[in-house]
Parts: C-alpha cells; structure tokens; sequence
C-alpha cells in the first residue's frame, strides 16, 4: 500500500513541482518509508511508499530501462509471481523482484490489455513518453482509491482527496446528490462527497493523449460478467459437499495469495465467523500468526475471540473502545476517512490501525465482504423469506379477507433494510428519482439472473450483487482510509473475485445465512464460535456534545438522526480542517 499524486497538462502550461510537492506530502501516512518524483514538462508523478514487497529496490516512480515508460503505483498483485513467469518465457528480464516492475513489463509487453490480467487491489498511472499518453488505471473490485480533479487544462490526480487542497484554484463543492443518497441508502454511487471531484469508477482506466487532448474513459470489467448460468446449473446439480470443497479450495488460495509480503503479516480476530475463519486458515501457513481484536464495551465478542486464540495458541493485541474513546478519537478518524461517516465504527477501525502500526505491523488480514456475498446480513434471507411466505400464496389472493389475513401475517417478518429497492410503493418517498434509480439497477440485476426460475431466488441474488456494486464500495473506502492513516495495508480474502464468481452463480441453499461457510468452518474454529448469532461490529455512539448543535449546507444538526447528524458532522469535521476558508463552504 501506497500513496500515488500526479498532474497531467493539456494546455500550453507546465506542470508545478511546487504543488505536486505538497499534494504528495499531505498523504505522508501512506507511505512513509520512501518518496519519489518524476517531473517532465506536461506529466508529474509523487509517491509515497510503505514497503510490503522487494523492500530494497520497489523506489518508484519506476521507468523501463529505455526511460520510455514510467509508472506509479498503489496497491498489491497478488499473481504478480505468475505474470512475471509468464514474460520471462517471452524474453523479459527483471532488475527487481517486485511487483510494481511486473506491471510496468505487464503493460509494456499488452498495453492497456494488461489490466484484464492484474488479479490484486490497485490504482495505477503510467506515462509513456514516446506515445505521449498517460493510462489511469484502478482496480476490478474498487478496493483501491483513484480522485480525479479538472481545472484550466490541468487533471489532478491522488489516493486521497486532502492533497487537493494543495492546488491553489481548487475550491471544493459539496454534491448534494451524494449527501441524499447517502441519508436514504447509507452509500452513494458516486464515492466523491465532492461535484468537482470524481472517483475514477472500479473496473475502468482513462487513455489520456497529451497531443490532441483526448481522455478515452474504458470500462475493462464488470461484476455482472460473472454472472453464468452454466456455472448456476452446474452447482445446482452438484453433490453439496463438492461445492463446499470448491469454495473452501477458492477461500484458501485467496488467503493464501494475500499472506505475500516481505514483512510479518497479522490479522483481524473480532470473534466472529469470518474473521475467525481467514485467521485459522491463515494460521495454517504462519507460524504462532499475531491477532488484534477490538473489545467493544457494552457489545463484547472477546470470549468468542479468546476461543478462536486458545485453539490457534496465538498471540492477541486487545484494544477495549468505548464512548470516551468514540468522541476523543472521532475527529482524526473524520479527517482520515474524507466521506459521510456512515459507518460510526469506522473510529474504533481507525483505533485498530493504529494499534497495529504501534505494534509494528504493516500488512492485516480482515474478513469484510463474507456477509454481502453469502448472505449473512439478516435482511436478505428475511426478505426472501417474507416473499416466499406471501408470493407462494397467490392463488389464495382471490379471497379478499385472506388477503389481508396474509398481508398481516408476512407483516410480523423483518422488513429489508431499503425496502424501495426491493418492493417498490411501499412509502411515498419511495418514488422519488433516486429510489427509481436504485430500483431500476436491481431489476436490471434480475434480468441478468432470468435463467434462474423462482422470481424470489432470482430477486434475492440480484440484490446480493446490488449490495455488493453499492454497499460494499464505502466499506472498502473504509477499510483503505481508516488503515492507511496509521501505514498499515488491509487485505480482504472475502472480497477475491475468484471468490465473488462462485458465489454469485451458488444457488440459495448455499448462500442461506452462510451455509456453505458455517459447514466449512466446521474443520477450522470452535464450533461455540459457529453457533454464535450475529451481532455485528456495534459501536456505543452518539454525536460528541461538544460538537453540537452545528450546521452545515444549510441542514442543522436537530433536524437530523443520530446516523445522519455523524455523518454530517464528519464532513464538516474533514472539510474545515483542510479546506478552511473558502466562501462556497
């Protein structure tokens, strides 16, 4: 994990070494074991590096022994091993063992074409002097933060969105499409909380040709090209038990490709099942594997997270956080994470960092992404369940009291967390634009899934790959700010695509509550961690009084939720530190 700044000019001007200077160094956190610069006349390149991987000789901005090619990159390749052996047989030779110079070959050898072939988290830039074109590139999954500013014929680009403020014409304006989709669904499909700011999308890169000014914006994967119905067929008829064996196969290689490091790696042990589970897998490969756990007061999972430490005779880092922990540390965890905080556990995430990193530690194995995959959140499988209890009993809809006998009845179950996108009508905000959008993009998912019978395990695996596209994008923008802030890099096995392709094409049964998961946890962790409820990673919250009352754009602090007034207050919280001063603010 690193920090990557640059500028590109497509006017008559030059570029500014000042600025690029101080944009790099506002993101110091990243990578503060090396710096880089490249400074041409159109094209600058910064770096900051946490040294993971060839600890030695991974300096960048790295450029091809002609000088032809210059590349900055943050993230990992986790089949970078394979890729190298692949150009070896073509003739190429390396000078490092690192990953960055696999993919600066990678592209020489297939141009923009290599991205299709890069498996890992990553945002990328490349300059090629001779063509006279700039590549941005980020990751399948959008693990990988990529900001993207425009102004008078200059594009800025940073992992992190508090460089800009380094560029003096920058005046940040606040989208308030965002700020409303993100008070309704708690996530937005644009990740920049600012108009003139763009994230550059997962799964895509910008061509830019410095000559004629052109930006050719590509999209070079999509999650829905996962999506098979041979592969839905084939699980479907499948014994259980060799599903379960391909998937466990699949879990262990993911973990297997994220223990890749040149220095120690730890992992998270929150006592639940999935983080319990990467652990003693990974346990499996790394002798006496240090674990940290968060023991949250009021909402303890520390006895679940002793059992897992006793059976694997590790050793554990426990960091106790409370409300007076919440509110001392709410303000640094707000600057870090430069969105709406929606997820008020995003500070005790940021306590874990830095616990971590005071450990010595760089490299972390957690386990988000099991839930949104294999249906452990407890409204989808209420959601299919509530259907399939009213839909099953249409013919008895004749009947006008049984009717409103079933209504009632299927009333009684949990309702889904953001019922407009599922069953739309139910609440006149519901048909508002943004509701129709999100409902739009579900039923678009379903007829992707057509081959698949039953409308209610069809809408229930469209909504699965909705959260997947929508809810899980902030997560990951978690997970990269709140553990880069401390320089430590967070790896997720869940959220492999090798992973993701297999779990979208499993039929219900398989995905019902972590089935598949549970029966393979069986050879792994304590079976009282298995029968364990899900309690999820509770945070004893409320907005920090000395805080209140505030405003912000015009929305005050007493017209808003608890949920609401925290995510607000941390964007206000991260805009006036780094943005202080500017009237549209």
């Amino acid at each position: 994990m690193c920090g990557i700044c640059g500028i590109v000019s497509l006017s008559e001007n030059h570029i500014s070494e000042k600025t690029l200077k101080k944009m790099t160094h506002l993101i110091h956190h990243r990578g503060p074991d090396d710096e880089g610069y490249l400074i041409d006349r159109k094209v600058g390149m910064g770096f900051k590096r946490l040294s993971i991987i060839d600890l030695k000789y991974g300096h960048q901005p790295m450029s091809s022994d002609d000088q032809h090619v210059s590349i900055i990159f943050n993230g990992e390749i986790y089949n970078y091993l394979e890729l190298r052996a692949e150009l070896e047989q073509k003739g190429i030779k390396f000078k490092t063992k690192s990953d960055t110079e696999v993919v600066l070959e990678c592209y020489r050898y297939y141009g923009v074409a290599a991205a299709e072939k890069l498996d890992g988290m990553f945002a990328i830039m490349i300059y090629n002097k001779v063509k006279k074109r700039v590549i941005l590139l980020r990751d399948k999954v959008g693990k990988k933060p990529f900001y993207i500013f425009r102004s008078e014929g200059f594009i800025y680009l940073s992992s992190e969105l508090k460089s800009f403020s380094a560029i003096p014409d920058f005046r940040p304006k606040i989208d308030y499409e965002v700020l409303d989709y993100t008070f309704s669904f708690r996530h937005s499909p644009r990740l920049s909380p600012f108009s003139n700011v763009e994230m550059l999308a997962h799964g895509h890169y910008i061509e830019i040709e410095l000559e004629n000014k052109l930006e050719n914006y590509k999209c070079y994967f999509s999650f829905t090209s996962l999506i098979s119905e041979d592969l839905y067929r084939q699980y479907s008829e499948m014994p259980e038990k060799k599903v379960e064996e391909i998937f466990e196969e699949n879990l262990v290689k993911s973990v297997k490709k994220r223990l890749i490091a040149d220095v120690p790696v730890v992992s998270i042990n929150s006592g639940g099942i999935d983080s319990s589970i990467i652990s003693a897998i990974a346990s499996k490969y790394i002798h006496e594997i240090v674990l940290f756990h968060i023991n949250v007061k009021g909402s303890s999972e520390t006895e679940y997270a002793n059992l897992l430490k006793n059976s694997m005779n590790s050793k554990m880092h426990v960091i106790n956080f409370d409300s007076e922990q919440f509110y001392n540390s709410f303000e640094e965890a707000s600057h870090a994470y430069e969105y709406y905080m929606v997820h008020p556990n995003n500070v005790a995430m940021y306590l874990l960092s830095k616990e971590i990193n005071r450990q010595g530690f760089k490299v972390v194995l957690g386990g988000e992404a099991a839930d949104e995959i294999l249906g452990g959140y407890t409204h989808l499988n209420e959601m299919f369940r509530r259907k399939l209890f009213y839909y099953k009993y249409a013919f008895l809809r004749n009947n006008v009291f049984i009717e409103k006998v079933l209504k009632k009845a299927a009333a009684l179950l949990p309702f889904v967390s953001v019922p407009g996108v599922i069953e739309p009508g139910k609440m006149p905000e519901q048909q508002c634009p943004k509701y129709i959008k999100e409902q739009s993009l579900v039923r678009k998912f379903e007829f992707i899934y057509n081959f698949i019978k039953d409308e209610d395990e069809r809408r229930y695996k469209a909504f699965v790959l909705y959260d997947y596209v929508r809810y899980l994008q902030p997560l990951f923008l978690r997970g990269d700010k709140m553990f880069s802030a401390n320089s430590v890099e967070l790896r997720l096995p869940f959220a492999d695509l090798d992973l993701l392709k297999i779990t979208l094409n499993l039929p219900y049964k398989y995905v019902n509550d972590k089935r598949i998961l549970r029966n393979i946890g069986k050879r792994y962790i304590p079976v009282e961690i298995l029968n364990r409820p899900k309690i999820g990673f509770s945070t004893p919250f409320s907005v920090p009084e000395k805080f209140l009352p505030f405003k912000f754009h015009g929305l005050a602090s007493g017209d808003l939720s608890v949920r609401n007034q925290i995510s607000l207050l941390s964007m206000k919280l991260f805009v006036e530190k780094f943005f202080r001063g500017y009237d549209d603010l």
